[in-house]
């Protein structure tokens, strides 16, 4: 049932700890780049973690910088989460 709701999920996505698949999905349900505020609010956590998170699924090529070279404000999907 849950596949009808979210389709089916990539292998790799499912790999994904669950806080870092969540902030996925949002990258790809928002239309505009996401923003850490989004994403605490998203996941009811503070700002500390969600920015670990973010972290880490940048160097992993879910998410890209969409703003900024130094002070970086909001994601986009990388290469990995495009083809979602």
């Amino acid at each position: 049932m849950m596949e009808q709701w979210y389709g089916e999920e990539r292998p790799d996505l499912l790999a994904l700890p669950l806080y870092q698949r969540e902030i996925v999905r949002l990258a790809v349900r928002s239309v505009t780049p996401i923003t850490n505020a989004m994403a605490c609010e998203c996941l009811g956590k503070k700002r500390t973690f969600v920015s670990e998170q973010i972290d880490e699924l940048v160097k992993e090529g879910w998410l890209e910088p969409a703003s900024g070279k130094q002070r970086i404000r909001s994601y986009k999907l990388g290469s990995r989460g495009r083809d979602l």
